[in-house]
């Protein structure tokens, strides 16, 4: 079997992007959230997860524009950061290749040459 390293995470920008200064790299945290109902006690019950991502080049560029809490869809891999002092842990995240951004929501159109009744 080949192997494959892909990830799909689909949610709410958890703040705004923070990019460097050269625009070459973003970094963003996405929320996602599973709801289920508890069987012992009939009520529902929520689990909220944060995940660390990284964009590069046209990603970054389009993942800067993003604003907190706007939907949007990444697609990429998972990797991991080298801890930069002597001891640390790998800190794993995504790396961004595809971002699919929610349309946002228009402003209802009022039409005030209509009579009212």
């Amino acid at each position: 079997m080949a192997n494959f390293n892909r990830i799909i995470v689909s949610g709410n920008l958890g703040n705004a992007p923070k990019s460097a200064d050269d625009g070459s790299w973003t970094h963003v945290s996405i929320a996602t959230s599973n709801s289920w109902k508890d069987k012992k006690t009939d009520e529902w019950k929520e689990k909220t997860q944060w995940h660390r991502v990284m964009a590069y080049g046209y990603a970054a560029e389009k993942l800067s524009k993003c604003t907190k809490g706007e939907n949007i869809m990444i697609e990429g891999s998972l990797d991991y950061f080298d801890p930069k002092e002597e001891g640390g842990e790998k800190s794993a995240y995504i790396k961004a290749e595809k971002i699919i951004t929610s349309p946002k929501p228009k402003s209802p159109q009022v039409n005030d040459d209509i009579p009212f009744p």
